[in-house]
């Protein structure tokens, strides 16, 4: 039972995040966005570089 209201919990956060996450993006100017989303796979990149 405790595995299934974790389970809940988690699918409800994720629509929300993606409901409050495609908001937040509909706003944003395409430059913006194309930069941004640039940023974080070079973040991400870096990460796996290092910390593989």
């Amino acid at each position: 039972m405790e595995a299934v209201k974790l389970g809940l919990f988690i699918g409800i956060a994720m629509i929300a995040g993606t409901w409050a996450g495609k908001k937040v993006i509909e706003k944003l100017p395409k430059e913006t966005f194309v930069k941004f989303v640039t940023l974080l796979l070079l973040v991400m990149g870096l990460e796996l570089i290092f910390w593989g």
